[in-house]
C-alpha cells in the first residue's frame, strides 16, 4: 500500500504554473532593470550586487515553466557543464529535483543494462 495516497491537499493552495511567455519575460526584465538602476543610484560609486537583486525579484508565480525554445537555449548553453546529462534528463522526462537527487548510479548506468 502506498501511504502517500492517503494524503489530501487543498487544491486551492497549489500555485498555478505559468509559462515564461514573451510578455512575462519583458515585464520581469523591466522590473529587474528598474531595481538595478535604483540600487546604483543609491550606491553611487560602490558596486551593486545585481545577482542579489535578481534573486530577490518576485516571479509571476511560484511555479514558472520554460517554453521549448527556452529549454533548448538552456541545454545548448549547458552542453559542456558536468551536470548536463542531469539537466537534459530533467528537461525531457519532467523529473522533479528531489527525484533526480535521489538517483543512484545503478539507476542510470546504461552500460549495466539491467
Amino acid at each position: 500500500m502506498n501511504v502517500a495516497k492517503l494524503v489530501e491537499f487543498d487544491p486551492d493552495k497549489w500555485p498555478k504554473a505559468l509559462v515564461w511567455n514573451d510578455e512575462r519575460v519583458r515585464a520581469w526584465r523591466l522590473k529587474f532593470e528598474r531595481e538595478v538602476e535604483a540600487a546604483r543610484a543609491v550606491a553611487g560609486t560602490r558596486p551593486v550586487n545585481v545577482f542579489k537583486i535578481w534573486l530577490s525579484m518576485p516571479m509571476p508565480s511560484r511555479v514558472m515553466v520554460w517554453t521549448p525554445a527556452q529549454t533548448g537555449t538552456f541545454l545548448d548553453r549547458a552542453h559542456h557543464h558536468r551536470l548536463y546529462a542531469m539537466c537534459h534528463l530533467v528537461a525531457v522526462t519532467g523529473l522533479r529535483r528531489s527525484e533526480v537527487a535521489r538517483l543512484e548510479w545503478s539507476d542510470v548506468n546504461l552500460d549495466a543494462q539491467d
